[in-house]
């Protein structure tokens, strides 16, 4: 394909989708607007301008959360334009297959997801938590039902909630030793971890220890127990070695509140402390994942489009791109659900509707080509 042609499609696909998105924009936009003087009634005009500005900061993280479905509407409807005009038509005429005219449509999704993971997500996080700041409210810095697996070690530790210094409910269980710990309240204090209300669970029998203190600098567990237990020295070996002040710091914010640049700085933190965090683990594939949903969308949208039909209707078009999105949404769903509780590996949750899609609309492709 020229390089004119190319541009051409290349510069429609740009208007349609920028058009669209303005659109979408100024609808979450206004509904934002809406949610806001709800909870901020304005009474001057100082006011109804700082409800503006709430709505504007609240509005880019949705967006960006449905940006591929719009992307997924303007290139259906860029290829339904140039069918019904008889220029995809034209185009076949002079002897290029389907998959040659989808050429710059495929550049232009990676284009797209590029700009969108690297870019336009992580400003829809900044402009959330600027949104959050600006009511006064904290930005969900409780992170809640945190699983921490050490495989190597034989240890899962569950918080079930993790907000900086402050945690709630640490539950650690001993699978080597079949041992058990529960902590009510821990303070994360300056190299040493603060437990309140603690109940150890060893050999069948349980005590409780109103507080324990766990110095890692003196490499000491001081508290009021009558026996030493080895889940609490093991379970204290393991924070000091695997939980770092970054992870911390990272685990108290939600998976879904992390850029990918966290998620990725996360992963590696993960990894290098041997920790399985499924939570933030499947958020970061998610992200990945949909960058390739921009891809399998072009291709979407020429199975639906192909054959040439001048008569098909955009009502019929709205129909499958509603119906295909609703699937899509709603597999992603349930598979998430199932890695979360372990059933369905992450990768396989991740990435299975979006591989499977784009192999069967490949296949497709080709048929029709053929």
């Amino acid at each position: 394909m020229n390089t004119m042609l190319f541009n051409y499609m290349f510069v429609m696909q740009f208007k349609a989708t920028i058009f669209l998105s303005c659109i979408i924009f100024s609808l979450i936009a206004l509904f934002d607007f809406a949610e806001v003087i709800r909870m901020f009634p304005p009474d001057s005009l100082d006011t109804a301008l700082n409800c503006t500005k709430l709505a504007l900061l609240r509005s880019p993280h949705t967006f960006c959360e449905i940006l591929h479905y719009v992307y997924f509407v303007a290139i259906t409807f860029s290829l339904l334009n140039l069918t019904r005009s008889n220029q995809i038509t034209i185009l076949k005429a002079s002897g290029r297959s389907p998959l040659q005219i989808l050429y710059p449509f495929v550049w232009f999704a990676v284009c797209t997801a590029s700009v969108w993971l690297l870019g336009l997500h992580p400003l829809g996080q900044i402009s959330a938590k600027n949104y959050s700041s600006s009511v006064r409210r904290s930005y969900d810095e409780t992170s809640k039902n945190i699983w921490m697996n050490f495989p190597a070690d034989a240890m899962l530790v569950f918080v079930k909630n993790f907000a900086n210094s402050h945690l709630q409910g640490l539950y650690a269980f001993d699978m080597q030793n079949n041992d058990r710990l529960f902590a009510q309240e821990i303070h994360i204090k300056e190299s040493a971890w603060d437990l309140q209300d603690v109940n150890v669970i060893s050999e069948g029998k349980i005590e409780n220890i109103p507080r324990l203190l766990i110095n890692f600098d003196e490499k000491l567990v001081d508290g009021q127990s009558s026996v030493h237990y080895r889940c609490i020295d093991r379970c204290a070996s393991l924070l000091h070695h695997n939980v770092s002040d970054d992870l911390i710091r990272m685990l108290s914010k939600p998976p879904k509140k992390h850029s990918i640049y966290q998620l990725y700085k996360l992963y590696e933190i993960q990894k290098y402390c041997r920790i399985e965090l499924k939570l933030y683990e499947m958020e970061l594939q998610r992200l990945l994942a949909n960058c390739m949903q921009f891809i399998l969308f072009a291709l979407i949208a020429a199975i639906i489009c192909f054959p040439i039909n001048r008569y098909k209707t955009k009502t019929s078009v709205s129909i499958k791109i509603i119906i295909i999105s609703i699937t899509m949404r709603f597999v992603d769903n349930i598979l998430e659900s199932l890695a979360y509780s372990g059933v369905v590996p992450i990768h396989l949750a991740s990435w299975a509707v979006v591989l499977i899609a784009l192999c069967i609309a490949i296949a497709m492709l080709v048929w029709r080509e053929a």
